[in-house]
């Protein structure tokens, strides 16, 4: 008989007989084998290989539970106790009968012993053969195939195209019975292709294949299961891996949160790193730096975090689009080095990563612009946050969550987006899970979930299908997934070339770009507004570098302060929160200019150049450096503004050199000012000097120059006596001239 004629007639016998294809067994005729009581036993799938080449076996492992014992002779192992048996007695054969030359002549009579009874046997009737019955069908072509298709009891009415078929005789002995009732069975299934020998299961084409498993007695199904392979006839025949990237991300609870509010944000990283513990994945944590450094102190938890990934974050919650939006990108970028360095400091030997960049929240196109500088390859972003923000529409089509798209940024470019899966993520969360498990072993979700994404592959548009796809796979609200579901996920990454596992960082770089009709837009500006707080924040800010130049070299509360007041940047803060600070801060500066007292005002008298002492208080215990500047009409100062370094609690004594330069008596103002902006730290004091005879050259210069004065005095009044005497004579002529005309008149 042909190839092809035993798979059609093994296809008519499953039509034929569908409606005896349950878990119910029927008795049994006596003469052919011993019966069996009514029951039920069920099949599930422990284990499989999803990935089939040519020629190899389908090695599949299955759960027996139900009336193993009345339906297929099934029952745990027992331990009998052991039987004595005598052995049995031995009568040698009598001596044979010999002549005198010794030549036998004769056999005595055999010993006789008295009869005895033995004891009654049972016979028992060999066990019930057990068939495992394996059939492949056409290949898959649409998910909405895999419906209801994976686990036991499958109704065959759905398949009417079976391929082949092949009996496995007898695998009662692959049965191993536990104590507790159940039972597993592995299976070895032969395949091979076209022309395909009878003992052997065909497969020709590659593709996706349901494979029903029957277990029967007497040609009567006591068990039956339905699962799927994908068959690679070449190396190239399938399409790319799909990537899985494991996420969880901790909300900062603030700079104000309550102990009670950092304790909860300290145990959801805990359960993150239990299910970092058991899952050999990697695994990419957004945590805030302040979470961290308080769970650093269980040093066993971060070990588990050696083969994952943190992603950078600011040292404050920081609202990159608010910042960006008044100008104060370098507050954040500045926080977020510190973020960097604390993560760092506190995880050593865990890399933290800028180029995925998680934004669970509003982004404006110009913070997307900024953060693709820093060093961000593409943003993480939940399905919520693309409807709330981009999408123009909520009813607009959600783009595939398996692939990157494309945002426009200001200057021309764009930044690549991949939305979160929640939807695949949302089978994680311990409640899901434990619903999902009611119905299905591990195996057979994650034989159902990857064969329904290989199927979306093939689906897809002929130019879409050889696409790179990669899924970040977190729960809706970013915490720890349940590891029992992504622990069967990757037990296939070791036998499969469907899936793989990566870092989110690097999922960016490995998974291909979908073309939308339109490129998505960011919106232009995000975050709460800032610049009434920007203004606050700069007046303080001026105010304590003034007073920081008070300070001496290498004191680092400016550096303190300036930290600060970047936070204040960050709207984790209120309005109030940042009205109180920026109090403190300006009172602090304050306090520094204010620790200044100015000098008593006194009186002073010079006779030629001198020296006079200037006394200046600080009344706070750490130095403060100052100018000192004097000032005055009759008076010099060689050494101009002085800066003055004033000792802690104490009068500094400053002297002064004055030279004078006239007589008599004038004021002199004292200033003492900030070093920075020469800021006035006291009221101006007026000293009063008074110079009462210069000598030697003064005295010199000061002659020379009344003699000078004189001189000219007297020669300037000389010069007005002639000027008017000839301005007389003048006249006098003028007045002669004057009458003699007339009188020739």
């Amino acid at each position: 008989m042909s190839r092809s004629t035993s798979a059609t007639l093994v296809a008519f016998v499953l039509l034929a007989t569908t409606s005896m294809l349950t878990s119910t067994v029927f008795a049994q005729s006596d003469d052919q084998v011993p019966p069996v009581t009514r029951g039920t036993i069920d099949m599930q799938l422990v284990d499989q290989p999803f990935d089939l080449t040519p020629g190899a076996s389908i090695d599949v492992t299955y759960r027996l539970t139900g009336e193993l014992d009345t339906v297929a002779d099934l029952t745990p192992p027992t331990t009998a106790p052991p039987t004595t048996v005598p052995p049995p007695t031995t009568v040698p054969p009598p001596p044979p009968i010999t002549d005198d030359t010794g030549a036998i002549v004769g056999q005595a009579p055999p010993v006789t012993t008295a009869p005895t009874t033995a004891a009654p046997t049972t016979t028992v009737p060999p066990a019930v053969p057990i068939v495992a019955r394996v059939i492949n069908y056409e290949r898959l072509t649409d998910p909405s195939d895999l419906i209801g298709l994976i686990g036991p009891d499958p109704s065959l009415t759905r398949f009417d195209d079976a391929i082949d078929g092949v009996d496995l005789l007898d695998v009662r002995s692959s049965i191993v019975v536990g104590d507790d009732g159940t039972a597993e069975i592995s299976l070895s299934i032969p395949t091979d292709s076209a022309p395909s020998e009878p003992d052997l299961l065909e497969f020709n084409r590659s593709g996706l294949y349901p494979i029903v498993v029957q277990l029967r007695i007497a040609d009567q199904v006591i068990a039956s299961h339905a699962t799927v392979v994908e068959f690679r006839a070449g190396p190239t025949d399938a399409a790319p891996p799909i990537t899985f990237s494991l996420l969880a991300a901790i909300a900062d609870p603030g700079l104000d949160a309550s102990a009670a509010e950092l304790n909860r944000a300290v145990d959801s990283f805990t359960e993150m790193l239990a299910a970092a513990e058991v899952i050999e994945a990697p695994f990419t944590f957004d945590v805030p730096p302040a979470v961290a450094t308080a769970a650093a102190p269980n040093a066993d938890s971060m070990q588990l975090l050696a083969s994952d990934e943190l992603l950078a974050n600011p040292i404050t919650p920081f609202d990159v689009s608010s910042a960006v939006g008044v100008g104060r990108l370098d507050a954040f970028v500045s926080e977020l080095i510190l973020g960097e360095d604390a993560l760092r400091a506190e995880l050593p030997g865990v890399p933290v990563r800028r180029e995925v960049w998680l934004t669970d929240t509003e982004l404006s196109a110009a913070a997307a612009g900024q953060l693709r500088d820093l060093g961000v390859r593409y943003l993480a972003m939940p399905t919520s946050t693309y409807l709330a923000s981009i999408a123009a529409d909520p009813d607009d089509a959600i783009p595939a969550r398996d692939r990157i798209f494309e945002l426009a940024l200001p200057n021309g470019g764009t930044i690549p987006v991949l939305l979160i899966d929640d939807e695949f993520g949302a089978q994680l969360t311990t409640e899901a899970t434990d619903e999902v498990l009611e119905e299905q072993t591990p195996t057979e979700w994650a034989i159902s979930t990857v064969a329904a994404l290989r199927l979306e592959q093939l689906d897809a548009p002929f130019r879409e299908r050889d696409a790179a796809r990669g899924h970040l796979l977190a729960t809706p609200d970013l915490s720890a997934p349940d590891p029992r579901l992504i622990q069967a996920l990757e037990r296939f990454t070791t036998t499969s070339d469907a899936i793989t596992f990566a870092p989110a960082s690097l999922l960016g770089s490995i998974t291909s770009s979908q073309n939308l009709d339109e490129v998505g837009v960011l919106p232009e500006v995000a975050g709460p507004p800032l610049e009434a707080r920007l203004a606050a924040i700069a007046f303080v800010e001026n105010s304590l570098t003034d007073a920081a130049s008070m300070l001496p070299d290498g004191d680092e509360q400016l550096a303190e302060w300036k930290q600060q007041l970047d936070t204040l940047v960050s709207t984790t803060y209120s309005e109030a929160d940042v009205e109180d600070v920026l109090v403190s801060l300006q009172s602090r500066a304050e306090e520094i200019r204010g620790a200044v007292v100015a000098p008593d005002a006194f009186t002073f008298t010079l006779t030629g150049p001198s020296t006079i002492d200037i006394r200046i208080r600080n009344r706070i215990d750490e130095p403060l450096v100052v100018v000192l500047r004097l000032t005055s009409g009759r008076l010099e100062f060689p050494d101009g503004d002085q800066r003055i370094t004033l000792t802690p609690n104490a009068t500094t004594v400053v002297p002064v050199r004055v030279e004078p330069r006239s007589n008599g008596t004038s004021a002199v103002t004292v200033d003492i000012l900030t070093p920075l902006d020469e800021r006035p730290l006291i009221e101006p004091v007026t000293l009063t000097s008074r110079v009462t005879a210069l000598t030697g050259l003064g005295q010199v210069l000061t002659g020379a120059l009344v003699l000078i004065l004189l001189t000219w005095w007297i020669s300037h009044w000389r010069s007005r006596r002639r000027e008017d005497a000839t301005g007389e004579a003048d006249e006098n002529r003028g007045d002669t001239s004057a009458t003699a005309t007339a009188s020739g008149g």
